[in-house]
């Protein structure tokens, strides 16, 4: 589940079902279960975030709306090897992340001091 506007990726897992008109869902397809934990860290992380600020159409003050259209263009390249991702610390993930899609250190540079503004 997300919410339909945030400043930051900001995704929860849910068991159920329910429904808000100010939040919104996705479900896993079988097939990427095993992967559910990954899924779930990498949409909250900071490349993920920077990424979808490009993918997205921006709001006012550097919010971002959270629709499943944009979503589902969204790249997630999956790990080759199972890994305790849920014991990662969150820079220990975020480097996780860089070194499975390859990113030079000028790319790491660029999504770590991304900044987003906030209305005041």
């Amino acid at each position: 589940m997300f919410s339909e506007i945030g400043l930051i990726n900001d995704f929860v897992l849910a068991d159920e079902c329910f429904y808000t008109d100010s939040c919104c869902g996705a479900e896993l397809k079988d097939e990427y279960k095993q992967y559910e934990t990954f899924i779930y860290r990498y949409l909250n992380s900071k490349l993920a975030t920077y990424v979808y600020k490009k993918i997205s159409v921006p709001k006012a003050n550097g919010y971002s709306i959270y629709k499943n259209a944009f979503l589902k263009t969204m790249p997630i390249l999956l790990p080759s090897e199972q890994t305790d991702f849920q014991s990662m610390s969150d820079n220990e993930f975020d480097a996780y992340i860089y070194n499975l899609v390859g990113l030079t250190a000028d790319e790491i540079r660029m999504v770590e001091t991304a900044e987003y503004s906030q209305a005041k």
